[in-house]
């Protein structure tokens, strides 16, 4: 899930894509699609909406999509939280 400014605006959009639990990989617009309909979205993600105003940006993309309010980041720390997010996943123990 994305907003990023446009033309005056703010677009939402989604990415579906695999996690290839690489922490040497960060760029995460290039990670490979997941979903055959998102396939020709790679990198700018399939648009879900539009909107004017960034609130309101916010509150439509948890709406269409169950984001979780308190997990949004800025754009360039998204590709440290995933090397941070993979990176903790190797050091946890395993769950019994």
């Amino acid at each position: 899930m994305a907003i990023s400014p446009m033309d005056g605006q703010y677009r939402i959009s989604l990415h579906t894509v695999q996690d290839p639990d690489d922490d040497r990989f960060s760029d995460l617009p290039n990670l490979t699609s997941i979903d055959p309909v998102d396939e020709a979205y790679v990198g700018e993600g399939r648009e879900l909406g539009l909107t004017d105003d960034e609130a309101e940006a916010i509150s439509l993309a948890e709406r269409l999509t169950d984001a979780h309010p308190n997990r949004w980041v800025n754009h360039a720390t998204a590709g440290e939280e995933y090397i941070d997010f993979v990176r903790s996943r190797r050091d946890s123990p395993p769950s019994a």
